[in-house]
């Protein structure tokens, strides 16, 4: 049996710790001492994925801790410094909650076709005021907007990661210049339509476009965070949107 690298059960110690703290349980384990030298190494069963039981849980933290935690030493990172690197270099909790959704929602080229639909329906019912800035719109013009949208939205979750910095140019700049024209009172329904398509809304009987949004506690946690990710970018928008 080849002999075992101590840095190596700190790393697996320590992502065992990190999915008791993301999960609030316990792993199964094994009650007796003896039980350790009748088992060996097949008493240390793979851990359940993270998102199993906590299915916010971003995909990213879910990755690291499994292989930190990975029965075979083999199957985790090189050294716990690697493990470490691989951890500061995740964006906030927030952000990788809030991408995680995005990729729920916008998988393939039919479902992105169904929520820029459902979102254009919802913000033009909301801002009555935008209709006159679609108003030329043939149906072949659509796909190429539900493009644009797209991108403004990777765009808006990307001035988020950089901390909001306003110090031009940035990320936003190319959208705020073919915006000029656009009412700023237009951004803050643009965002409520928005949110609501991806999280759905109970009171109005609208289906999220995220499915985990069809849980009422998961479903406040993802609109939280889409919000905050989202409203840094839409205020200095609005802040330089027409008046």
């Amino acid at each position: 049996m080849q002999p075992i690298d101590p840095a190596q059960v700190d790393q697996y110690m320590l992502g065992l710790l990190g999915w008791e703290m993301a999960t609030g349980q316990r792993p199964a384990t094994v009650r007796e001492p003896r039980r350790l030298l009748e088992l060996g190494r097949s008493a240390f069963g793979e851990l359940p994925p993270l998102r199993q039981l906590r299915p916010l849980a971003p995909q990213r933290l879910e990755a690291l801790l499994a292989r930190m935690a990975a029965r075979r030493a083999r199957d985790r990172f090189p050294d716990l410094r690697a493990a470490l690197r691989e951890l500061d270099a995740m964006p906030d909790m927030g952000l990788m909650i809030v991408l995680d959704s995005w990729r729920r929602v916008a998988t393939d080229d039919s479902s992105e076709h169904h929520f820029f639909e459902r979102f254009y329906a919802a913000f033009l019912q909301s801002a009555p005021a935008a209709r006159p800035h679609f108003a030329h719109f043939r149906a072949e013009d659509w796909p190429r907007q539900y493009r644009l949208l797209k991108e403004a939205v990777l765009l808006l979750l990307a001035f988020h990661e950089q901390g909001g910095d306003a110090a031009e140019p940035n990320v936003l700049s190319r959208i705020a210049a073919s915006h000029r024209t656009i009412p700023a009172v237009l951004y803050a329904p643009f965002l409520d339509a928005l949110v609501q398509t991806l999280c759905g809304d109970t009171a109005e009987g609208i289906e999220p476009a995220d499915p985990l949004c069809r849980s009422p506690r998961d479903r406040d946690v993802l609109e939280e965070h889409w919000r905050a990710a989202l409203e840094p970018g839409i205020r200095w928008l609005a802040e330089r949107g027409a008046r």
